[in-house]
């Protein structure tokens, strides 16, 4: 049987499409620990010229309730569009997303080594400071890849 897309990937909805004015958004927190890989995906749509930078972390607890919630900090991130990929700039485990990054698509792939294991880290959330008082449309997605389970059918 072929392999299907769905066998790689399982993407999950963090962030629905949403006008993120006025405030900061952090998503459910998912467990990853059946993963070898995973990434964020950050979509975005229209953004106001006057709009204030979103900056983009990635945080890390125990469980799918945010215990003992800290960054989960990232090395890459990449910026993706029809003509390809080009790395973004990452300040301490951040990305920033610009006024002039209508309808772009912000990658931040991930491995399971980068969570704290040892002090039983398992689940991520992706969290987005607030764009100010000016339209900002944004979503955001968990990739995971390599999952560790049966996947016979």
């Amino acid at each position: 049987m072929a392999c299907r897309t769905s066998d790689l990937v399982l993407p999950i909805t963090l962030i629905a499409p949403i006008d993120a004015t006025g405030g900061a958004i952090t998503s459910s927190y998912i467990d990853v620990s059946g993963s070898e890989n995973f990434a964020i995906v950050v979509k975005t749509g229209v953004l106001a010229s006057a709009m204030t930078d979103i900056a983009v972390t990635v945080k890390q607890a125990t469980d799918t309730s945010g215990t003992s919630t800290k960054a989960l900090v990232y090395t890459e991130a990449y910026t993706c569009l029809a003509a390809g990929k080009t790395a973004e700039t990452v300040t301490t485990g951040s990305i920033t997303i610009e006024a002039d990054d209508d309808g772009k698509v912000f990658v931040i792939p991930l491995r399971q080594e980068q969570l704290d294991a040892d002090n039983s880290f398992k689940t991520v959330a992706v969290a987005l400071s607030t764009p100010g008082s000016n339209v900002a449309l944004v979503s955001a997605t968990l990739h995971l890849a390599g999952q560790r389970y049966n996947k016979t059918v």
